[in-house]
């Protein structure tokens, strides 16, 4: 992931969902786009439906340089994630 300047600064709890085969959370009434660093495990032990805590910082949009399936890019909220947060 390249640098956002974003760090564990925030914490969100919600439920992982799908939307257009990309990875959000659906957290108080909204619902953003997770973006992980490359290394990190985790999305591949998450489900549709598990209850989660995760650090890190949200945005209105996503940092240049991201590689992200086309169909996750263009929404209107991300949530980076900070490493083992």
């Amino acid at each position: 992931m390249p640098a956002t300047g974003m760090g564990d600064s925030a914490l969100v709890e919600g439920t992982i969902a799908e939307q257009d085969g990309c990875m959000v959370l659906d957290h108080g009434g909204s619902r953003s786009h997770l973006i992980f660093e490359v290394t990190d495990p985790r999305p591949e032990t998450y489900a549709v439906g598990d209850a989660v805590r995760l650090g890190g910082s949200g945005s209105g949009k996503a940092s240049a340089g991201l590689d992200m399936p086309e169909a996750c890019d263009g929404a209107t909220s991300y949530w980076y994630v900070a490493p083992g947060a």
